[in-house]
């Protein structure tokens, strides 16, 4: 197994996206898959609207899509 590789993905994984300038539906699938533990934190989103969003995450577990369209509604409540 070349452990290199391995190390090389993990340090990509690791390093912060901004996802300021995406749209909101890709937002919600980036934030949605940081709570499940897939991705590196996001950046460019306030620490208090992440946690808005790991609140609804929180109550709706269970399939991705849920959670990804709670996460959606969070941001798009926000930009009103």
């Amino acid at each position: 197994m070349n452990y290199k590789i391995i190390d090389d993905i993990l340090n990509q994984l690791k390093t912060p996206r901004d996802i300021s300038k995406l749209s909101l539906e890709e937002q919600a699938s980036i934030i949605t898959l940081f709570f499940i533990g897939y991705i590196v934190k996001p950046i460019g989103i306030s620490d208090e609207l992440l946690k808005k969003c790991g609140e609804t995450f929180d109550k709706n577990r269970g399939k991705v899509e849920w959670e990804e369209a709670a996460v959606l509604t969070i941001l798009k409540e926000s930009k009103k």
